[in-house]
């Protein structure tokens, strides 16, 4: 997919989990350079079952590891399965 991405020239933006850019770090910085990225939290876990310590640290966890490449995810996140809620939400903005 990346190949035909790139041979087209099309941008796309990819949101990503923490555990993917541990996990494919060639990929990740082969996606990074090329696209927009967005947060997908570390673990791809239920927000709306977590606090706001552990969703404000899926999303920090992930953007720590983005920017240890020189990238960031932010401003963009979707929650993973789109579980969220208002509590989220806000979390989610106030972590940027």
């Amino acid at each position: 997919m990346l190949d035909t991405l790139e041979r087209d020239g099309v941008r796309a933006t990819f949101f990503l989990t923490g555990e993917f850019i541990e996990r494919h770090q060639a990929l990740f910085r082969r996606i990074a350079e090329q696209h927009e990225l967005a947060n997908h939290s570390y673990t791809h876990a239920d927000f709306t079952k977590l606090t706001e310590k552990q969703v404000r640290g899926e999303l920090e966890n992930t953007e720590r590891l983005a920017n240890q490449h020189g990238f960031t995810t932010k401003p963009y996140w979707r929650a993973p399965s789109g579980a969220r809620n208002g509590s989220v939400l806000q979390w989610a903005a106030d972590a940027g």
